[in-house]
């Protein structure tokens, strides 16, 4: 069955001449060669440079010269996303750059296809060639558009297990090429491995998002402006909903259970077992405001002795903390070495807001001590117990950081 499933991206890209397009699990069919062929309904010269497989020098360059001598009306180049990580990758990438603005200034027109979102990339030397231009977000498609290629029925049945999508779609009619018989169960299964796919490829803050969203607040249509940015716009343009601009909602999933939408967030979230650059940073972030805590709650004490007053009546859980630790029973806090170094956030942070009651404390009042603990430790919370960061948390403390260390 020919179904044009890339026709709106070739003539998306005849208009806007250079596309960024996350060729996620849901937007990307299983021949993607062949749907390439059955979608170029205007017989346009296309060619593919695949990043797994470039032509590269025996110095280990990119052989730009060979993608300098290929004509075509339209350039697609997949898989980008793997030049983030291969050790000559970022080189490529950059040797690859102006041989691509070279192709666009000749006519030719651009797509750049990535397993990653357009949010993913950072801001080095060949990046722009995925955040320069124009994302590509393809609507689904309804049985009505494919009249042609089938029965109303069988069709309204394909669209019907695959929610619209044409990854999901392609792989349904590759197993049950007669659609009649293709069996549900096998199809619920298939397309929810896409979504869950593709939740992954969209990273932990899209996860934590739809995980609040959705599993604890039970809402699956929001307006579109009250969704973090990123989070909105890669979520959309991996194919995982539909904005309804009359509106201006954003709908996840529709035509997806909301049981089916549910399990693959649950199976998403305890998918990522490597922590996500943002825990990483996030949890750096947190040591050194925790650290920087510490010594301003020392420093603010005239004397030693004034430090272990204060810290008196947390005597035993800082003592608690020490046997943890080191396996050997602790000394009285007045012989413990760097008291502070043992107390929990939490009980720091309510000794921070005490002590600047009476004066500033690393310049920040009572007030600001306070707005730092209801701020900071349900981050912290997050972190300790690995759970996945959400969009805002690493601004959050990096603002109270900031405060700290004027």
């Amino acid at each position: 069955m020919s179904i044009p499933w890339y026709q709106p991206l070739l003539e998306s890209v005849e208009v806007k001449r250079h596309l960024f397009w996350h060729s996620s699990p849901l937007n990307a069919t299983e021949d993607f060669i062949q749907g390439l062929n059955n979608s170029n309904l205007g017989n346009h010269e296309i060619k593919i440079i695949d990043c797994l497989k470039l032509p590269i020098l025996p110095s280990h360059d990119l052989d730009a010269s060979s993608i300098q001598r290929m004509e075509a009306d339209i350039l697609i180049v997949t898989n980008f996303d793997v030049l983030l990580s291969l050790t000559h990758g970022k080189t490529w990438m950059r040797q690859l750059r102006p041989v691509m603005v070279d192709h666009l200034r000749r006519g030719s027109r651009l797509v750049v296809a990535s397993n990653s979102p357009q949010s993913h990339y950072p801001a080095i030397d060949g990046s722009s060639l995925a955040t320069d231009c124009v994302q590509h977000i393809g609507d689904r498609w309804r049985a009505d558009q494919l009249r042609h290629h089938g029965s109303d029925q069988d069709m309204k049945k394909l669209m019907s297990l695959s929610a619209g999508m044409p990854g999901p779609a392609s792989e349904i009619l590759k197993q049950y090429p007669d659609i009649a018989k293709a069996n549900t169960k096998d199809a619920l299964r298939r397309l929810r491995k896409r979504i869950t796919d593709t939740m992954i490829q969209c990273g932990s803050d899209c996860i934590s998002w739809l995980e609040t969203a959705v599993l604890l607040r039970g809402v699956r249509t929001t307006p579109y402006e009250e969704i973090p940015a990123n989070v909105a716009t890669t979520l959309y343009a991996a194919g995982l909903g539909s904005v309804d601009f009359q509106s201006d909602c954003f709908q996840l999933l529709p035509g997806v259970s909301d049981t089916t939408v549910k399990d693959c967030i649950e199976i998403a979230e305890r998918s990522f077992l490597d922590a996500p650059p943002q825990w990483v940073t996030i949890a750096g972030s947190l040591f050194k405001f925790e650290r920087t805590a510490r010594a301003l709650l020392v420093e603010s004490t005239p004397s030693a002795e004034a430090l272990v007053e204060l810290l008196e009546a947390h005597s035993e859980k800082i003592r608690r903390n020490f046997t943890a630790e080191h396996g050997a029973p602790s000394p009285d806090l007045s012989s413990l070495p760097n008291p502070a170094r043992w107390i929990d956030l939490s009980d720091l942070l309510d000794l921070l807001i005490q002590v600047s009651k009476t004066s500033r404390v690393g310049g920040l009042t009572s007030k600001q001590w306070t707005l730092a603990k209801l701020e900071v430790l349900p981050i912290r919370n997050k972190i300790q117990h690995m759970r996945l960061p959400s969009v805002g948390d690493k601004r959050t403390i990096e603002k109270h950081i900031r405060a700290i260390t004027r």
